[in-house]
């Protein structure tokens, strides 16, 4: 269940990230710093209710993958076809996220 939750969270946060970092393009470096993490929080404590506050290596790895797999299509789509310092900004937003969500579930 996380796996998937994590799927589509990491699919909805990515396009957003994404539009909100094209629109914003100078400081767009400063905000994956400061949301990514807080992306990652937010999916960690939606989770505590659905999982009942399960925790170790499986969640980890079920969090962490099916995050990945929803916001990475997108990622390596806009980064091979010219997205340029968006992508790579938006990859920094990615792997801000899943890294916080993945310590948290320590």
């Amino acid at each position: 269940m996380a796996a998937i939750v994590s799927f589509f969270y990491g699919a909805v946060t990515t396009f957003l990230a994404l539009y909100l970092f094209g629109m914003i393009r100078f400081f767009a470096i400063i905000l994956a710093f400061l949301l990514g993490p807080a992306s990652g929080n937010l999916l960690v404590r939606g989770l505590e209710p659905i999982t009942a506050k399960k925790r170790g290596r499986a969640m980890q790895l079920a969090v962490g993958i099916g995050y990945g797999i929803g916001a990475v299509p997108l990622v390596a789509v806009l980064i091979l076809f010219g997205g340029g310092f968006t992508g790579l900004i938006l990859a920094l937003f990615v792997g801000l996220s899943i890294f916080t969500a993945v310590n948290s579930l320590r």
